[in-house]
């Protein structure tokens, strides 16, 4: 799936991207995509942060070498020093094995952008970083299990 260029970002205002995945190219993997969107729309607003981009991928693996929308999300990042947030619908959207999602928590560490799930109500605050990477790190367990378990 495409980049989206929103580019409706006031100068001074924080900006975050936005990254969506459907495993499925269906119908109803678009229908997901919305929702997420939506859902991510919502936490960039409550951030006080505009979208300046929106990635997507949708349909194929959830691995990281498959997902062209992840790998332009992070270049695109790695590449502007004005974005303050990725927001994803759930934190298992980066990646459901916990070594993919833990590499790309560390690389937005390293830029100084903050990885943010719509579906979490955690306070944005500089003090709960290690409770959100320890909270991060269960759920990707979580996802990487429940993937295992659908798998057989």
């Amino acid at each position: 799936m495409a980049t989206v260029n929103n580019e409706g970002t006031r100068p001074s205002q924080k900006k975050a991207v936005i990254y969506l995945r459907s495993g499925s190219a269906r119908a109803e993997g678009s229908e997901v995509v919305a929702r997420q969107r939506e859902a991510c729309e919502r936490k960039a607003q409550e951030l006080g942060a505009g979208v300046a981009h929106v990635y997507a991928d949708q349909g194929g693996s959830g691995r990281f070498r498959d997902r062209p929308g992840l790998r332009a999300m992070l270049s695109g990042i790695a590449e502007s020093a004005d974005i303050a947030f990725v927001i994803v619908s759930s934190l298992d959207r980066i990646g459901r094995n916990v070594t993919d999602n833990r590499g790309v928590r560390l690389m937005l560490e390293r830029l100084g952008v903050r990885l943010v799930s719509a579906d979490d109500s955690a306070a944005v605050s500089e003090d709960a970083a290690a409770q959100e990477r320890f909270a991060a790190q269960v759920r990707t367990t979580m996802g990487e299990l429940y993937r295992n378990r659908r798998r057989r």
